[in-house]
């Protein structure tokens, strides 16, 4: 939640209404030497979004893994399409499009269609706060913390007014909102700084060498089982739908989920590919390497010499 929050730069209203159905990825952006892959996530609603304008943040890979807003969201769309039983990929199969208004963070899967209320997503952040700072921290403020910190890290790396500006939604007039916040890729730059890049050359020194190391389907596929192909089927409906000349079963045109298992796969490779940083910072204390599939994957010969790849270019 720090990590998604801090590098989107939500308001606490936003991360509570944050949607799987909202997540997408953009073009790749060719960056040298390995091309850069945003993820984004989009709004109609906020606190000062009253005539529902249709608005974009994300984020892009991290250079340190232990900071990876990718990463981050990997751990949460694993953790919950394995071990929360929410029936995503199940309503998507059915084309039952009741998945769209399920929330990304949840308090249990009576709640995961529902706006969380601010304490739900608030308390456990002001624990660590106060047991950080050592003081009371004022409740209705904790959320905000997420912006805040945002602004903070974007301005130490360069940011100026502007990309500010668009970055966290203050933009106004025509330009700013009719035609800079409806692209996904307008606050690119803002991306990048908060993933730790010069925003002077990451275009053409983004240099990730983990992203370099292939990951096999067949690990993604072991706790993602079934979603490349529901993801053909879905594709190939939608193209069906758009020509007009849809099967009998066809239902419905699901662009969401399209954006969303995209998304999911994506990080899929992220999780992997951060994996062999995260057990030796973390130790036991990163339980997703308990899941099952994950276990048995990190005790192959293969999975040994991806990770000392990994720690070769970190």
């Amino acid at each position: 939640m720090v990590l998604l929050g801090t590098a989107m730069g939500f308001r606490g209203d936003d991360l509570k209404d944050a949607k799987p159905s909202l997540l997408a990825l953009t073009p790749v952006v060719r960056g040298m030497p390995v091309p850069m892959q945003p993820i984004t996530c989009s709004l109609r609603t906020g606190k000062v979004n009253s005539f529902g304008w249709l608005r974009y943040s994300g984020f892009v890979r991290h250079r340190e893994p232990h900071l990876d807003a990718a990463g981050a969201l990997a751990d949460l769309l694993v953790f919950t399409l394995n071990l929360t039983g929410l029936d995503i990929l199940q309503k998507i199969q059915s084309q039952d499009t009741t998945w769209w208004g399920y929330r990304l963070l949840f308090k249990d899967l009576w709640h995961a269609d529902k706006k969380q209320d601010h304490d739900a997503l608030a308390k456990p952040l002001q624990s660590i706060l106060q047991e950080v700072e050592g003081t009371p921290v004022v409740k209705t403020k904790v959320l905000h913390l997420f912006r805040d910190s945002g602004v903070i890290l974007l301005a130490s790396g360069g940011a100026g007014s502007e990309l500010l500006s668009i970055w966290g939604h203050w933009a106004r007039g025509t330009l700013q909102q009719a035609y800079l916040e409806k692209n996904p890729l307008s606050a690119l730059v803002a991306f990048a700084i908060a993933a730790g890049w010069d925003q002077t050359s990451f275009m053409r020194r983004h240099i990730t060498g983990r992203a370099l190391i292939s990951v096999l389907d067949a690990w993604i596929d072991s706790f993602l089982p079934g979603v490349r192909k529901l993801l053909g089927e879905v594709q190939a409906r939608n193209a069906r739908l758009q020509s007009r000349k849809p099967q009998a079963d066809d239902k419905v045109s699901d662009r969401a989920a399209e954006g969303f298992l995209q998304t999911a796969l994506y990080c899929g490779i992220c999780f992997w590919q951060n994996l062999p940083f995260k057990t030796q910072r973390y130790g036991l204390s990163y339980v997703l390497h308990r899941l099952p599939a994950v276990a048995n994957i990190m005790l192959t010969q293969e999975y040994l010499e991806f990770a000392q790849l990994s720690h070769v270019k970190p």
